[in-house]
C-alpha cells in the first residue's frame, strides 16, 4: 500500500500506524522472541500519561460532568 493510494488522512495512517516512529510494529528475531517484543509494544502503549496527568485529566472530566449536571 502506498500513500497515494488512499484518500484523504491515509499517508497520516502509513506514516503512524503501518510505519514510522511510534507505529504498531514489534520486531521479532524468531518465534521465541515474539512474546516479549509484543509485551514491550504493549508496555509502552498503555504506559502513556505519568500520574499527574492521570489525575489531571480525571478533575477535568469530574468538574466537566459537575458542570453537565448543574445545567441539567
Amino acid at each position: 500500500m502506498r500513500p497515494q493510494d488512499l484518500a484523504g488522512g491515509g499517508r497520516k495512517l502509513v506514516r503512524n500506524v503501518i510505519g514510522g516512529p511510534g507505529s504498531f510494529q514489534a520486531f521479532a528475531q524468531d518465534f521465541t522472541a515474539f512474546a516479549p517484543a509484543i509485551e514491550k509494544k504493549i508496555e509502552r502503549e498503555i504506559r502513556g500519561l505519568p500520574e499527574p496527568g492521570i489525575l489531571a485529566l480525571l478533575g477535568l472530566s469530574l468538574g466537566a460532568f459537575g458542570f453537565a449536571r448543574r445545567r441539567a
